[in-house]
């Protein structure tokens, strides 16, 4: 292995490891008053291929389903973050979830939209 490529794969390596990805999952307001969106973003993730899904009951949802992207975009520290997102209806009572797999650092997370989530949004309405 070249000196050139060796300090590339160290130096991506280290900027791999400095930085700590990150999900969040949180809601929106929809216009619809009966719905609400529930947003998945993932961020501090390098370099930038990654995989996010919002799943219902355990079922990936699509683009027929209504998930939406912002796609890719970077950070002001080098790193990427992505939002997904779905609209849904308020009383829907199914569990949903966010699944961020970054094959390049080997991490893979799951969040949830928690009980206490949707019952806050049925207080709000």
């Amino acid at each position: 292995m070249s000196d050139a490529i060796l300090t590339s794969y160290v130096l991506e390596s280290y900027f791999c490891y400095l930085y700590k990805l990150k999900v969040h999952v949180f809601t929106r307001k929809a216009k619809v008053e009966t719905n609400t969106i529930l947003m998945c973003q993932a961020t501090g993730f390098y370099p930038k291929d990654i995989i996010l899904h919002i799943k219902r009951n355990g079922k990936i949802l699509t683009k027929d389903d209504g998930v939406q992207t912002d796609g890719v975009h970077p950070n002001n520290d080098n790193t990427f973050q992505r939002t997904d997102y779905v609209e849904v209806l308020k009383s829907d009572v199914a569990e949903y979830s966010c699944e961020v797999i970054h094959e390049a650092t080997d991490v893979h997370i799951q969040r949830n939209w928690g009980e206490k989530l949707l019952f806050l949004l049925y207080i709000r309405a």
